[in-house]
């Protein structure tokens, strides 16, 4: 009975033949029907399936002309596979995600236009299918998904990677994927994805892109593991080449990275129209690389999207007014609230790891003003440890590896270490924290939306917003755990507090207006661009 209902599920497509046309696969049917036999398989199993498929498609890629059998193989597994395990596909018994995403890095000069362009569209498929199947999201997410899939197909089939008249979005780190996600959507095929490898750990990168929806990038460049002068010299001179043999109508940036500065620099040097988002963040320090990113890009930008009418006011002292800059809101609203996990699923996470609601600390560190000096990593860890909850804290690879360089790892017994998360998963964390302990500026934003504390371990903030009524400052870490103290201490009244209090980011209709906004800019005929369902 559960497999009849699992197999009303899928797409029509699935039950096509490959006729012969990648040596080796197993047809879709048969593999469907494997599938639907073990449908209370373990995860291995049905990850066997996925790799054994896909494998033999792997070693004799060269001879896929367009075939439909591995992203109807690829649907069919997952539409029928909605065990609660496959929420799971983070832990390292997933292995299938990493497989598959390494079809995309195949040598691409010794294959055909064609192949390269099927397996793309195949792999697209299947990683934006795990990213929206979930037992518990409602079946209009359901609808998206497949409506999403299709659209991907339509990115990556026919090579249209060179057509001309699309919007170049260039970025290179997971705040960037989380933040643009919206706003690509709308822009559909339309958007030209540029991802610069600025971040280049799966964890950080592809696995968030899932998470998010953000489809495959259509071309990926190489700049991770360099200084921040190398990364944005060799990503300015791949994005140029990029821009040079394209006819585009523009190009979109976001945030404050070395990508973002790389992509405005780009397009400044050809002539074309430059969209920020994220526009007008300062936090007047000098010695953030992010201060220098932010003021550079938006002094070149055509069109600053502001996210808070502080924002709009910093442009303004700058001499940056007039049409050209426009109040959004911040991307970051929509996506916490489309991300962050219902309550009987938070439930669910807790318990898996053994925590109890507002039993916790969630701490999360990576700038190098933090990790860069050894004093400064120390302290910060030993105040996590003094804590009088217990802390958990998904590592940044940028923290594992201080740690490992500075010898301090006996620091990290008396702290829950978790690899680093998904956004999902981080953010269903952060809605049931007591308090939260991080560097990032994302979180910051985040914890507004979620109606959580913060103390922000930075020296200064280019989000001022936060400071009022969400987060405080403890520089270096000194003073962090009496400022936690301080917040236990107040609560239940003050999560009370902070629940009742609106994002100060703007009300979560924010890519719908950068969308309408690029569309002027760009000349994208606003009937044209995709309103995904919610």
């Amino acid at each position: 009975m559960r497999a009849a209902r699992a197999a009303d599920r899928v797409p029509a497509t699935a039950g096509r033949a490959a006729d012969g046309r990648a040596a080796g696969i197993v047809e879709a049917p048969a593999i469907v029907t494997t599938v639907v036999a073990s449908y209370d398989a373990t995860v291995d199993t049905v990850t066997a399936i996925i790799v054994g498929a896909v494998s033999t498609a792997e070693g004799d890629a060269r001879s896929i002309e367009g075939g439909d059998s591995i992203p109807d193989v690829a649907h069919s597994i997952l539409f029928l596979s909605k065990r609660n395990t496959w929420r799971g596909y983070q832990t390292p018994h997933f292995d299938a995600r990493r497989h598959l995403t390494s079809l995309l890095i195949m040598d691409h000069n010794n294959s055909s236009d064609r192949c390269r362009d099927h397996v793309t569209n195949s792999t697209s498929k299947l990683l934006h299918a795990m990213a929206i199947f979930p037992d518990s999201q409602p079946p209009s997410r359901y609808a998206w998904a497949r409506h999403h899939a299709t659209l991907s197909a339509m990115r990556f089939s026919g090579g249209n990677v060179n057509a001309p008249g699309r919007v170049a979005v260039v970025y290179g780190t997971r705040p960037e994927i989380v933040k643009l996600g919206g706003v690509v959507r709308r822009l559909g095929p339309y958007a030209l994805l540029v991802h610069t490898g600025q971040h280049f750990d799966a964890t950080m990168s592809e696995d968030v892109a899932v998470h998010v929806g953000m489809p495959v990038p259509d071309i990926r460049l190489d700049v991770g593991g360099l200084p921040r002068a190398g990364q944005i010299s060799a990503a300015l001179g791949g994005l140029d080449k990029i821009l040079a043999r394209r006819e585009l109508r523009a190009v979109v940036v976001q945030g404050d990275t070395n990508a973002t500065v790389a992509g405005a620099l780009a397009a400044n040097a050809r002539g074309l129209p430059l969209m920020h988002v994220e526009a007008g963040l300062r936090s007047l320090d000098r010695t953030m690389p992010e201060e220098h990113n932010r003021v550079v890009t938006d002094h070149l930008s055509d069109l600053l999207c502001a996210p808070t009418p502080g924002c709009v006011a910093n442009l303004a002292r700058e001499g940056i007014i007039g049409d050209h800059v426009a109040l959004t809101g911040n991307t970051v609203v929509e996506a916490v609230r489309d991300m962050t996990p219902p309550p009987a699923e938070r439930a669910a996470l807790l318990a898996r790891l053994g925590l109890t609601a507002c039993g916790y600390v969630l701490a999360t560190i990576h700038r190098p003003e933090n990790t860069d000096d050894a004093c400064v990593l120390a302290t910060i860890l030993s105040q996590l440890a003094a804590l009088p909850l217990e802390v958990v804290l998904p590592l940044h690879p940028r923290t594992a590896a201080a740690v490992r360089r500075h010898g301090l790892e006996a620091l990290l017994r008396d702290v829950r270490v978790l690899d680093s998360l998904g956004p999902r998963t981080f953010l269903g964390l952060a809605a049931e924290t007591a308090v939260l302990v991080s560097d990032s500026g994302g979180v910051q934003e985040e914890c507004t939306v979620l109606g959580r504390p913060l103390v922000v371990v930075r020296r200064s903030t280019e989000r001022p917003e936060v400071m009022a009524d969400f987060a405080r400052l403890s520089p270096g870490g000194v003073g962090l755990a009496s400022a936690v103290g301080e917040i236990l201490g107040q609560c239940p009244d003050l999560l009370d507090h902070l629940a009742s209090l609106a994002s100060p980011f703007g009300d979560g209709t924010a890519s719908g207006r950068i969308a309408a906004a690029l569309g002027e800019l760009a000349g994208v005929p606003r009937d044209r661009m995709l309103t995904p369902a919610t």
